[in-house]
């Protein structure tokens, strides 16, 4: 059941190292219904990952009210 619930990340608060870590679980669990919000706070490597991750690039700030989104 928990892998249909959809999953909002937020790159913002997550250092490279984390990003990265956050990416390659993504890449092997196959979720989907992911969403992303990357603050331009990626570097180049992380945002190509990014386009392999099945998930919609997001602006976390226009997309839900803030008490709805929880850093990963």
């Amino acid at each position: 059941m928990y892998k249909n619930s959809p999953l909002t990340i937020c790159m913002k608060n997550l250092s490279c190292q984390e990003q990265y870590e956050c990416i390659r679980v993504l890449l092997e669990s196959g979720k989907t219904n992911i969403s992303i919000c990357d603050h331009n706070m990626v570097n180049l490597y992380i945002d190509r990952l990014l386009k392999k991750v099945s998930a919609n690039l997001i602006k976390c700030s226009e997309q839900a009210p803030a008490n709805q989104q929880f850093p990963v």
